[in-house]
């Protein structure tokens, strides 16, 4: 055999699609897919932060295109 293979169209089973409920911690959840989407009646935390979701540059000269070696993070 030369290592190729055909791949043909085929519909799936109910016994492969039908969702069911099951209770699992989050430990053991990787895998697994929600039935439907989490919502978080509270803001947590109560306060707006950000560690590290961009840069900002403060220039009083106006916008200037950046050259050179590119800014580590860390």
């Amino acid at each position: 055999m030369n290592g190729c293979f055909v791949l043909y169209p085929f519909k799936l089973g109910e016994t492969l699609t039908k969702r069911i409920n099951v209770g699992i911690s989050t430990d053991n959840s990787f895998g697994c897919e929600l039935a439907e989407n989490v919502v978080c009646m509270e803001d947590i935390p109560p306060y707006d932060v950000s560690l590290r979701d961009g840069w900002a540059i403060c220039s009083s000269e106006g916008n200037h295109t950046l050259t050179g070696e590119p800014v580590k993070n860390g």
